[in-house]
């Protein structure tokens, strides 16, 4: 849901040049073929990264349950987690 929405704004995002007015479709040049290849580059790490932590989840739920963690005790634990990656995720990037 969230990848969607963030995929769909940056297509229909509006590009304003110096004066003010707004420039549909991005407005070309340098610039604008620099940002595309940022973007390109930047959405590729991102979902590496978010596949990588997808996928080491249930790994994480077999070490706690080999520690003797309930199954209530290691849901509380990923919703820790989430919260506070949320938290300190929105902290830093502002």
């Amino acid at each position: 849901g969230l990848c969607l929405q963030g995929f769909i704004s940056t297509r229909t995002a509006k590009t304003y040049s110096s004066g003010g007015e707004v420039v549909k479709g991005g407005g070309g040049g340098a610039d604008y073929a620099t940002f595309m290849r940022l973007r390109r580059r930047y959405n590729i790490v991102y979902t590496l990264g978010t596949f990588g932590d997808w996928i080491q989840g249930a790994y994480l739920y077999a070490l706690y349950r080999e520690h003797g963690f309930s199954m209530r005790d290691i849901g509380y634990i990923f919703v820790l987690g989430y919260f506070a990656s949320a938290s300190f995720g929105t902290y830093v990037s502002s």
